[in-house]
């Protein structure tokens, strides 16, 4: 049915009519497991389910972000693409990000987000330090658009721009859980948020490979003690600036 060295990103059918997506590089094997209750929490109480569609990628890293994808769409945009396929949906939110063997792109917004004192930023279930607020920007989506839906997204709480902050590029050898073998590039916008006089959120943000994510205020004259990427926040968030500013890190080695 499938050749293992592949990598697919699928969708499934529960028994309940809802729709499950994934990504494996092994289809039969993967549906085997959801059957026998052991490939994942959410299709372990909706047996059987079947496989309605499936795409194929090269590389495990573009299984995965395709799963993302296709997981923040609608349910009528599911059902569309499995419909008609992915070159004939139209309107489909894609990030401006790519990968092409161990190179990886993306084009991101960032929010610098203070509230009395203390910076806004994200932890996930998988990863040991601290990121900003953001994420990639969609195709054709302007990038004021792009943060005030990425922060509202994350944090469920909706946020004006003050103004744009940094330019930055960004360069680092992955070894994370996300993007570990890669080299990776990333041009990034940074704005500075209005303060809204509370810290009161209702996230419930998760990763791109669904691991959930954490919001935590951290008071910025403690920020020493914790390690945030990226790296120049620290320093921006701890001295005074005015207008926009160009930063570029290499942390390549």
């Amino acid at each position: 049915m499938t050749n293992v060295s592949e990598n697919y990103t699928y969708i499934l059918e529960c028994a309940d009519g809802s729709l499950y997506c994934g990504w494996t590089n092994d289809l039969e094997k993967r549906l085997e497991a959801h059957n026998a209750g052991t490939g994942g929490k959410y299709t372990r109480s909706r047996r059987p389910v079947k496989l309605i569609y499936h795409e194929t990628f090269a590389t495990k890293q573009e299984a995965m972000q395709r799963e993302y994808r296709i997981k923040r769409l609608s349910r009528q945009k599911k059902l569309e693409l499995i419909e008609k396929g992915w070159e004939r949906v139209t309107d489909m939110k894609v990030d401006c990000c790519f990968t092409k063997e161990d190179q990886w792109f993306r084009y991101r917004v960032g929010a610098i987000i203070v509230e009395d004192g203390c910076v806004l930023v994200v932890g996930n279930e998988k990863e040991n330090y601290f990121y900003s607020v953001g994420g990639g920007v969609h195709m054709n989506e302007k990038a004021e658009d792009a943060i005030v839906r990425e922060v509202l997204e994350e944090t469920g709480v909706r946020y004006e721009i003050d103004r744009p902050a940094v330019i930055h590029e960004n360069f680092w050898n992955g070894n994370g859980a996300y993007d570990k073998g890669l080299k990776c590039h990333e041009l990034a916008l940074y704005f500075l948020m209005k303060p809204r006089g509370t810290k009161e959120l209702n996230s419930n943000s998760f990763t791109h490979f669904n691991d959930r994510e954490t919001m935590h205020w951290i008071p910025i004259n403690e920020i020493d003690n914790y390690t945030i990427y990226p790296t120049f926040l620290k320093e921006y968030l701890l001295t005074g600036h005015v207008g926009i500013e160009h930063i570029v890190t290499d942390e390549r080695t």
